[in-house]
This record gives structure tokens, C-alpha cells and sequence, in this order.
């Protein structure tokens, strides 16, 4: 849903620029009584688009970022492994099904027990607050 609310705020700015765009084009002819209803748009779609869309770029890159964090993988111990790890190196394992670089038989493809899918729900809900009434 959060990619969902960033495109709006995306689309909302590349509108709010071009709308800016096109109001200071000095060889545009604009009638004051549009020129004033589209100032008021304009104040109420984003005060700075250029920004927005800056913001929304790096709301995208930290969702990336977040969601690459990986499982705890102990290459030398992989019993101490997440129950969700993952050969990541592909040394040891042929299999990237989640849990097959944990060599406890009761804890692989268990729920997370080293604390990243906490970690990325957190900060994914920090990022999803600023649209907590459900809209962007």
C-alpha cells in the first residue's frame, strides 16, 4: 500500500509542476480569474513539486533498502542461523526456498527468529505514518 500512496504524491507533483510550469511561461496569455484558480491548485497540490518528487525518489530507495536487509546467516555455525536464512553466498545450499540455511530441523521455515522481520515491518510503518488516515 505504501507504494501505492507514493505514487500518488508522485503524480500529484509532476501535476503541481507542470501546472507551475505553465503559469510561469511568460509567453502564455492567462486570464487572471484562471491564472488566481489555478495559484490556488497549485498552494494546495504542493508548495514545492521539485521537492516532492525528490522525497518520493528517496521514500522508494529506503523501501529498497529496507526490504534487501537479509536473515542472519552464520556461514560457519548454521545451526545459530535465522529460521528464515538463506545461503546468500550459495556455498553450502542449492535451495533458496526461506529456512534452508538453517540446520535446526525444528526451527527452519519457522516464522523469523532473528529479529529482520520485525525490523523491516517497524520501519516500513514509520514510513506508511504520514498516510494514517488511509489516504495520501
Amino acid at each position: 500500500m505504501l507504494n501505492v500512496w507514493l505514487d500518488v504524491d508522485e503524480a500529484s507533483a509532476a501535476r503541481a509542476q507542470s501546472l507551475r510550469d505553465k503559469l510561469d511561461d511568460p509567453r502564455r496569455e492567462i486570464a487572471q480569474a484562471v491564472r488566481d484558480g489555478a495559484e490556488h491548485t497549485w498552494r494546495e497540490t504542493a508548495a514545492d513539486p521539485a521537492r516532492m518528487l525528490r522525497e518520493v525518489k528517496a521514500k522508494r530507495d529506503l523501501i529498497a533498502a529496507i526490504l534487501a536487509e537479509k536473515h542472519d546467516w552464520v556461514a560457519g555455525d548454521e545451526f545459530y542461523s535465522c529460521s528464515q536464512a538463506v545461503d546468500y553466498a550459495g556455498l553450502n545450499h542449492e535451495s533458496r526456498e526461506p529456512g534452508s540455511a538453517c540446520s535446526d530441523p525444528d526451527r527452519a521455515g519457522q516464522p523469523c527468529d532473528c529479529g529482520r522481520d520485525a525490523r523491516v515491518e517497524r520501519l516500513l510503518g514509520i514510513l506508511a505514518g504520514v498516510y494514517e488516515d488511509g489516504r495520501p
